[in-house]
């Protein structure tokens, strides 16, 4: 932008040139708006190249000259002002999830501005986070099932709809992108290492991992083993319950295998994984790609 200015007899803009170590120098108010660069002209008249980040709060600002020999002016409010995108909600995912709430969603769209509020169904979300100007993330909120719109509100007013964008069911399997739940190969942790020892029962965390909500009642996974040190099975089953006669996976030493499992979440929406094997150990993850609720 090109910023004028009024001189007066000793007074004016004023830069000395790229050899000199101070130069002049601009800033504007209120945040959330950079000076790149000045550029000097005459003594009326400056370049100024600004950068606006997506959550600078719109309105009127005022700019500051400071000459290198430290004369400044500030301008009258409103010489710049920041105007806000138009703001659009383009998307929701899942698109589908519990009446009871509670399942974690991410929403893209255009102009977001940092806390903004989130309406899905006329219920507000919880747990808003601003990721950046195309990018939200929430929880919902209770609701009977049907479709119904997603509704975002800047703090600077602006709303924006996603007509029929999510769906509330009362039951049913819910698909989510693939994601990985729990990985022994990782840092100690509940969702990560040591590997699954011989005849040993470990128990993993699912719900509110991965997009899969509190209410869900199983998941569809991949489950794999990872090189085990001798042959075995691994029975997964609800945590609480007791283990199954059937395996979900066989496998025999040195080797990688995978199969897919449909297993219902037990206490904690947690599922507990026992090893079969004469000695040794296993690692073994497990991939989530769904859930009925």
């Amino acid at each position: 932008m090109v910023l004028t200015g009024t001189a007066v007899t000793g007074s004016g803009f004023f830069d000395p040139g790229p050899s000199f170590a101070s130069r002049i120098s601009a800033a504007v108010n209120g945040g959330g708006v950079t000076v790149n660069s000045v550029t000097y002209t005459d003594p009326t008249h400056l370049t100024l190249n600004v950068t606006v980040s997506g959550n600078a709060a719109t309105g009127v600002r005022t700019i500051s000259v400071t000459n290198p020999d430290g004369q400044a002016a500030t301008s009258a409010s409103g010489i710049f002002s920041v105007s806000g995108g138009v703001l659009a909600v383009t998307g929701i995912t899942p698109s589908l999830g519990s009446v009871a709430g509670g399942t974690p969603v991410v929403i893209t769209g255009a102009s977001f501005q940092a806390t903004p509020t989130v309406v899905i169904g006329g219920v507000p979300a919880t747990g808003v986070v601003f990721v950046d100007s195309t990018t939200l993330t929430a929880v919902t909120g209770p609701h009977s099932a049907g479709t119904v719109d997603v509704v975002v509100t800047n703090p600077s007013s602006p709303f924006a709809v996603l007509a029929n964008g999510y769906t509330y069911g009362s039951s049913g399997f819910y698909a989510v992108a693939p994601c990985r739940v729990a990985d022994t190969r990782n840092p100690i942790s509940p969702s990560g290492g040591p590997a699954l020892a011989a005849n040993t029962l470990r128990t993993f965390p699912v719900s509110s991992i991965c997009g899969i909500p509190s209410s869900a009642t199983a998941v569809v996974v991949n489950l794999a083993v990872v090189l085990p040190s001798s042959s075995g099975d691994l029975r997964v089953y609800p945590a609480g319950g007791i283990a199954p006669l059937a395996s979900a996976i066989n496998f025999r030493s040195g080797i990688v295998r995978s199969n897919n499992a449909v297993v219902p979440l037990g206490a904690g929406g947690q599922v507990s994984v026992q090893c079969d094997m004469p000695s040794g150990s296993t690692h073994f993850f497990v991939d989530v790609f769904g859930y009925f609720q």
